[in-house]
């Protein structure tokens, strides 16, 4: 099932005429909408398998967050144990990279993003809601409730996200990742 920050059921509260087809794939489009502006995905993934690549610092930024737990780490397919989780990092003393001089591949498997009730949620799901209506209340955009139409919607909430770069700016600032410090050169 894809993402979704609000639920058929609530996008019929708000437009009364909305057939469940409907609402649950323009919900699905604005969605995925929302989470693009957002720069990641932030609702709740349960055991998502990711790599990324190792480097020979200690600490190790996962691609989404929050990052909920890790249930497992492997550096070039062989299990590691040695790590810590804080936030949204892995720490190791030894660092990322099983060899100074090739690059590693860090695979885990973790569970990211925000529980469906999790007030934080509010801001997304209002986003949502108004990407929502205004495909749904404006027929033109929307011609039927087949799955055909999924892309033209997610066009259409696109352009009207990108119409609206505050919006864009406070989803960024609400669930992006932040900036951290970074150590320039070796010591």
């Amino acid at each position: 099932m894809a993402d979704m920050l609000a639920t058929e059921g609530d996008l019929q509260k708000l437009i009364p005429t909305v057939g469940l087809d409907t609402a649950k794939v323009v919900l699905e489009a604005a969605t995925a909408v929302v989470q693009d502006a957002a720069g990641q995905r932030i609702v709740r993934v349960v055991d998502d398998v990711a790599s990324i690549l190792g480097t020979i610092e200690s600490w190790l930024q996962l691609p989404q967050q929050p990052v909920v737990t890790v249930t497992a780490v492997a550096l070039d397919g062989a299990a590691v144990t040695d790590y810590k989780h804080h936030g949204s990092r892995l720490w190791r003393r030894e660092g990322w990279q099983a060899n100074l001089y090739e690059p590693s591949t860090v695979e885990f498997t973790y569970t990211h993003g925000y529980a469906s009730t999790d007030q934080k949620l509010q801001l997304a799901r209002s986003a949502t809601w108004m990407l929502a209506k205004g495909v749904v209340s404006n027929p033109t955009m929307l011609q039927s409730e087949s799955l055909g139409d999924y892309s033209y919607a997610y066009q259409q909430m696109a352009a009207q996200m990108e119409a609206s770069p505050n919006l864009q700016k406070s989803l960024r600032r609400a669930y992006g990742i932040r900036a951290g410090l970074v150590r320039i050169g070796g010591s």
